[in-house]
């Protein structure tokens, strides 16, 4: 037995006003902008709370909207769950992207710092050289600055 009879079954309460399943996804792709599988898997959720029990209000929705549709309470709670479900996957994208992005960051510094290190080490040489030559100093002698004596 596939599992779109078994949620047609639990859904039946709230088709009293002809919403399907299916049109109820539908609804929830355009009002939440999310992913195919975070809807598929807020569906699964939805419908495994029904199977254990779970019931929502015909008369009139609970979220404080004041729709009267027998379906407006379970459309309303799955696309609060939708969208929060949604938030944390935004989240997570967006803190491993900046991580992603920090430590190529980092690597290109380091890499920057390694090859002007390597281009410029002759030309600290030579400045100690100038520096030394500017204070009468010989290039060859090791003291620096030089000593007075």
């Amino acid at each position: 037995m596939t599992l779109l009879p078994r949620y047609k079954k639990l859904f039946k309460p709230y088709q009293q006003d002809g919403c399907t399943i299916e049109k109820m996804v539908m609804w929830l792709r355009k009002k939440s902008g999310a992913q195919e599988e975070i809807i598929s898997l807020c569906v699964r959720n939805l419908f495994t709370e029904l199977a254990h029990g779970k019931t929502f209000p015909r008369d009139i929705c609970d979220c404080g909207c004041d729709m009267t549709n027998a379906h407006s309470a379970i459309n309303h709670y799955l696309l609060r769950e939708t969208l929060k479900l949604k938030g944390e996957a935004d989240r997570s994208y967006w803190e491993l992207l900046e991580k992603v992005d920090h430590e190529r960051i980092i690597k290109h510094v380091e890499m920057e710092n390694a090859a002007y290190i390597a281009a410029n080490r002759n030309a600290t040489g030579k400045l100690k050289r100038f520096f030394l030559r500017i204070r009468g100093r010989n290039a060859d002698e090791t003291s620096f600055p030089p000593t007075t004596g």
